[in-house]
């Protein structure tokens, strides 16, 4: 694999794209718009990748789904669903799921009433109490010992070892949280991130991005772009810079540094971290057809923070 910033297209992809897209080392798994599933396979001989479509998702999927150990499980209609990575041995893991978080040894379902349990998840979907966190979210992700949740109108942190319920730090230096979404966390590093949004033109209010620092209990707000000022697009980020479609950034750089001509393509759908690249997807302007892409993340975001800026 090259170790230049070349991005190249992965696969074709069924339907109008995804709504959800995810990168694991046992492949690389999304949802369609029309709630159905689909899986990536391994490129051969520089030949694009075939993509499989393994069924429906089930209605109103929320877009949070695991792999681990050759299963599948996501939550679709405030039920928690599992399957083979091929889509087949369908089955109920839980019911009453709002929102799940995959963790280092478990899966954790937050129900409607605010328990949070766990299931050591494929092994066994028996369930745990955890805590009663009281709190709602309609996303969740794990960044070890905490696991955090985003709800309509704040982000909150719960301890798993302690079970220490935190409130996310808000307005620092005049940072606000608003209707916060694309919750994530980064691999390896204390770091989540998420998006508040949608923007709001009219108010004169942009999609700001945050980053916050698990160790330091600190929230950041990522500068605005001066080449992507309302920054609406999904993105993943690592301890040095930001990825989007077709573009990177160093964190307190106000400029992207494109990867592929000087187009931005990430409000086209989902970004995901595939390890040592990222995965972005691009659709035809007519409402053709969809490519999954991907980049080098060491690579693009060297040249990011070697660029000048004007």
């Amino acid at each position: 694999m090259s170790r230049d910033c070349a991005p190249r297209v992965v696969a074709e992809l069924p339907d109008e794209g995804a709504v959800s897209l995810v990168g694991t080392t046992e492949g690389i798994f999304g949802i369609t718009p029309r709630e159905r599933f689909f899986r990536v396979g391994a490129e051969t001989d520089g030949a694009q990748a075939t993509v499989s479509v393994l069924g429906p998702s089930g209605p109103h999927p929320t877009g949070s789904f695991f792999v681990r150990r050759g299963r599948l499980a996501w939550v679709a209609s405030h039920e928690l669903l599992g399957s083979d990575s091929d889509g087949r041995g369908r089955s109920l893991l839980a019911s009453d799921a709002f929102a799940a978080a995959l963790g280092p040894a478990d899966l954790y379902v937050l129900r409607a009433s605010g328990e949070l349990v766990a299931m050591h998840w494929p092994e066994s979907n028996a369930t745990r109490h955890v805590a009663s966190v009281r709190k709602q979210a309609e996303r969740m992700v794990v960044s070890y010992p905490w696991i955090f949740g985003a709800s309509a109108s704040d982000v909150w942190a719960l301890n798993l070892e302690t079970h220490a319920l935190r409130d996310v730090p808000q307005c620092p230096g005049d940072i606000c949280q608003r209707i916060p979404r694309d919750l994530g966390a980064v691999a390896n590093l204390p770091l989540v991130t998420w998006h508040e949004g949608p923007p709001m033109p009219f108010m004169g209010r942009d999609s700001r991005a945050f980053l916050f620092d698990v160790a330091a209990w600190k929230l950041t707000q990522l500068p605005p772009a001066d080449n992507d000022p309302g920054f609406g697009a999904d993105f993943v980020a690592d301890g040095r810079c930001v990825y989007t479609g077709n573009a990177a950034r160093g964190l307190a750089q106000p400029r992207w540094s494109y990867v592929d001509g000087n187009r931005m393509v990430g409000e086209d759908g989902p970004v995901a971290d595939d390890g040592a690249e990222w995965l972005w997807i691009e659709r035809e302007r007519d409402g053709g057809r969809s490519r999954l892409w991907a980049a080098q993340k060491v690579p693009c975001c060297d040249r990011a923070l070697a660029s000048v800026q004007p």
